[in-house]
């Protein structure tokens, strides 16, 4: 700490302390809960070396912050407020309740796309039983705590249990975005990928495996948008299961390849057998156009032979 610079700034009315390093790109550096900026000092050195500037901040209630209570919210604030001032983010390095502080300000519109976690506290809930537990308080006083701690926070406890992971849309270009499901394995990956087309009115592609969690983040990330049109490109189940929720959510019409609409799929035994029924069948050639975007069916038999 003895080269650290240090800062001070304002979040939502309340004082903050705040540490930096080196120059150039920032990187936030977020400590957990009970914990302080000068705990992440360690990762300031080697990012000096790599060319860019390191900033911890002591959230509120911790290290050198005033205070005498924090929270969720607080934590985020407390990011958001970094970013506001030493932005743009080239990333953020956070520990503990610090990533869930950083993945509810990703949720909040805190631009970087660049998050590295350390130990996350992933979901809020376990902890919530581990504490009444340890007390041994009641179901119903749990449940009470919960829906104070949401009153006095202004989060719905279910948004905020899986705040550290990368289920918000990110751009993957002008006109597309995508958010990833929690549902990684062999075949697939990190997760499945669902697409958002366009802006304002867009089209969802593969809207990915039916765990509420996924279509409540797709859901949640479009905001007041309007979903014109949700496509499958093709029947495997890792792709396509969410699609009759979006599509009682919003409304939308769901195409995928096949001769006739309302048939299963149309391709081959794949669709048929997982019971994949679309709204409207498309093919090779035919297009969906929305407000800045225009699509155009593809079929590319192999990976599946329903495949668009």
């Amino acid at each position: 700490m003895a080269t650290a610079e240090r800062h001070e700034l304002e979040s939502e009315g309340q004082r903050l302390v705040a540490w930096s390093w080196g120059g150039g790109p920032t990187v936030l550096l977020m400590h957990g809960w009970e914990g302080r900026g000068s705990q992440m000092a360690a990762f300031a050195a080697p990012l000096a070396a790599a060319g860019f500037r390191s900033v911890s901040v002591d959230a509120p209630g911790h290290g050198a912050s005033p205070g005498t209570s924090s929270s969720l919210s607080q934590f985020a604030d407390a990011v958001l407020a970094v970013a506001d001032r030493f932005g743009p983010l080239h990333g953020v390095v956070a520990h503990s309740f610090g990533a869930s502080a950083a993945g509810w300000a990703k949720h909040r519109g805190l631009p970087v796309s660049r998050l590295v976690f350390v130990a996350a506290a992933y979901d809020m809930t376990e902890y919530v039983a581990y504490f009444a537990d340890l007390l041994g308080i009641t179901r119903r006083s749990r449940e009470i705590m919960v829906r104070l701690l949401e009153e006095s926070t202004g989060i719905r406890w279910a948004q905020a249990a899986f705040s550290t992971t990368d289920e918000v849309l990110e751009t993957v270009s002008p006109l597309v975005r995508r958010i990833v499901a929690r549902n990684p394995g062999s075949f697939t990956g990190p997760g499945t990928g669902t697409y958002v087309v366009g802006h304002g009115r867009v089209a969802v592609i593969d809207p990915g495996p039916a765990i509420t969690s996924h279509t409540d983040a797709i859901l949640r990330s479009l905001g007041e948008e309007t979903v014109d049109a949700i496509l499958i490109t093709h029947s495997h189940v890792d792709h396509w299961p969410g699609m009759a929720a979006i599509q009682q959510a919003t409304g939308a019409r769901t195409y995928g390849f096949g001769p006739k609409a309302g048939k299963s799929g149309g391709g081959g035994p794949e669709s048929s057998y997982h019971g994949f029924i679309t709204d409207t069948a498309i093919g090779e050639g035919e297009t969906l156009v929305g407000p800045g975007w225009h699509l155009k069916a593809l079929h590319t038999p192999g990976h599946a032979s329903d495949h668009l």
